[in-house]
């Protein structure tokens, strides 16, 4: 798998008709410097939770929204967590790739 793939190209496909039934959107983004994304040298988990916070905000998720992160998209989910808890109406990870000693929540 090429984690530098833009994650349109990997992640969720569901059918329209199931999701506009239920009014559910799907917002996927490339962190900087993957994908298509500009490279952001100062960019930190911190920074990446705010700027899905903005994101979700420039978008009218509402006061509360779901986050998924897949593979390594689940240290800034991590970081949502800690930082945008009381944004968070839940949070899923797939195929998580995360510190396996411990140290994970010192770090953010």
């Amino acid at each position: 798998m090429d984690l530098t793939a833009p994650k349109r190209d990997l992640l969720l496909h569901p059918r329209n008709l199931h999701m506009n039934t239920l009014g559910i959107y799907i917002v996927q983004f490339d962190r900087a410097g993957y994908g298509e994304s500009d490279p952001n040298p100062k960019r930190s988990l911190r920074s990446e939770a705010s700027d899905i916070e903005e994101l979700a905000d420039h978008l009218e998720l509402g006061s509360k929204f779901y986050i998924i992160g897949f593979s390594m998209g689940c240290y800034p989910t991590w970081s949502c967590i800690k930082h945008l808890s009381h944004r968070l109406a839940g949070v899923a990870f797939v195929v998580p790739i995360v510190s396996t000693n411990g140290n994970l929540s010192r770090n953010l």
